[in-house]
């Protein structure tokens, strides 16, 4: 009996060792996507994804999956890394259909024809994917092709460089369990203004160049891997502003797809087709910002419906990250506006509009009245709060549109609510000149005469933005540090 519980207590010391190692290694590893997205997630996903989108950052910059989902419930996702070459992105269309094979697999060319050796772009690919016997075949390849030396190859296969001088950067953030909502998609709301590149056309002749060996064997490659395991491969090019050498790679790429019975759509020249404008819809030269991405991915969910039998995932159990996902970036739209509202009462009028959908914190600080009661007693009175309580002041949480606590004018209060796992603590001690706002230990307290308001979302659990205007300053939109 003894001896048995001895190899249970060892058994389980293993057991918890493994665990604190494998969080260790996950606090540590090398996390720079590069502009890349979604490797984070993806490994805790046991739901079937139905489309899975790979290559550089123009594709996590490209395919919209929150639109995907609220358009059609199509279960996507986009696994890259900045800057991965063909060799690379070879590797993670085997490794995503190893773990949740899709039934399509979207796979964008920027740089499908590149085979030259780029470390970083080596490291995003190979150091954020799990160690695997494909991980092995794809790091020896590397090495060996590039002629590396056996010390990288020791490195990267012991996975040295995920902890190498990271123990000196770590923040709280490593140790932390990712919320960060992201299914690839890498948008943005900047705008940068280009002319339109001069095409020269789709097809072959003296307009394409010769794919290299390695190139062309990269992508049959992946046209094999997928059709052995039942996956659709369906190739695309992304608009940007190609030169002609580059618009003559993708030319070269996409005669040798079709070669090999393979779908290549060229959204680079036919972007005129999809209401590309390259005045508005480009965050810089070579990737589409939100309003860019939001069009080709339009395109695309049509090509998707109009060619695969896809099912709509929503409402089926499992799926939450979707939804949730679709919240956080109507969420960063959300954010964009509320960061362009020129002054105050267009920011309060927003808030507004929205406020059913949302925990608003709302703080009236010092002499708030100073430029008369109708700057801010219309905004509180969209939130059931009557000309008494404005005259009162104080602090109130709205939840979803309703008072879940007020202060009730008083000058010293304390406040606490867990919202959304999240914890909301407000109050002020009688000597305090403006009240106290936390939100999990966060200050978004402002120190200023006049209105502050925070918005939370309780679904995802996180502030999406905090603002105040300080009246004696004028009507300036403000933020806390």
């Amino acid at each position: 009996m003894k001896k048995r519980l001895i190899w249970v207590e060892l058994i389980v010391f293993i057991i918890l060792l493994a665990i604190g190692i494998n969080r260790f290694y996950d606090a540590v590893r090398y996390k720079d996507t590069g502009s890349g997205g979604g490797t984070d997630n993806f490994y805790s996903i046991n739901v079937p994804i139905d489309v899975i989108v790979f290559g550089s950052s123009h594709a996590a910059c490209t395919v919209n999956n929150g639109l995907l989902w609220n358009e059609a419930g199509i279960a996507s996702y986009t696994l890259t890394a900045g800057a991965q070459k063909g060799d690379g992105t070879a590797f993670f269309v085997k490794e995503a259909i190893a773990k949740n094979k899709p039934k399509v697999a979207l796979i964008e060319t920027y740089l499908l024809g590149d085979v030259s050796y780029e470390e970083g772009s080596f490291y995003r690919t190979a150091l954020t994917s799990r160690f695997s016997g494909r991980y092995v075949d794809y790091v020896t390849g590397v090495v060996k092709r590039n002629g590396l030396g056996r010390e990288m190859l020791e490195g990267m296969l012991l996975r040295l460089p995920m902890v190498h001088s990271r123990y000196k950067e770590l923040t709280k953030a490593d140790f932390e369990l990712d919320n960060s909502y992201i299914l690839g998609y890498q948008g943005s709301h900047d705008c940068e203004a280009f002319e339109a590149p001069e095409l020269i056309g789709e097809g072959g002749g003296s307009e394409s160049d010769v794919l290299s060996v390695d190139a062309a064997g990269n992508i049959e490659e992946i046209i094999k891997v997928c059709r052995e395991n039942g996956v659709e491969p369906v190739f695309f090019s992304a608009p940007y502003v190609a030169t002609t050498e580059q618009q003559r790679t993708q030319n070269a790429i996409q005669l040798h797809i079709e070669a090999l019975g393979g779908t290549y759509i060229d959204y680079l020249q036919e972007y005129a087709s999809c209401g590309i404008d390259f005045s508005s819809d480009f965050r810089d030269y070579e990737h589409l910002n939100d309003f860019g991405a939001e069009k080709i991915t339009k395109a695309l969910l049509t090509f998707l419906q109009e060619r695969y039998e896809l099912p709509d995932r929503r409402g089926q159990n499992g799926y939450d990250k979707w939804e949730d996902y679709a919240r956080y970036l109507s969420n960063r739209q959300l954010e964009y506006r509320l960061k362009s509202c020129a002054d105050i009462t267009e920011y309060m009028n927003l808030v507004s509009e929205v406020k059913g959908d949302y925990t608003v914190i709302v703080s009236l600080n010092g002499n708030y009245r100073a430029l008369g009661d109708e700057l801010f007693e219309g905004f509180l009175g969209d939130f059931g709060v009557d000309h008494a309580g404005f005259e009162n002041g104080g602090a109130w949480i709205f939840s979803e549109g309703n008072s879940s606590f007020s202060s009730n004018g008083t000058a010293e209060f304390t406040g606490y609510a867990e919202i959304g796992g999240a914890d909301v603590n407000l109050f002020k001690a009688e000597a305090d000149e403006f009240a106290h706002i936390l939100v999990d230990g966060l200050d978004y307290s402002p120190s200023a005469n006049g209105i502050s308001i925070t918005l939370f979302d309780q679904r995802l659990g996180y502030v999406i933005d905090s603002a105040y205007a300080d009246i004696y300053e004028g009507l300036d939109v403000q933020r806390t540090e």
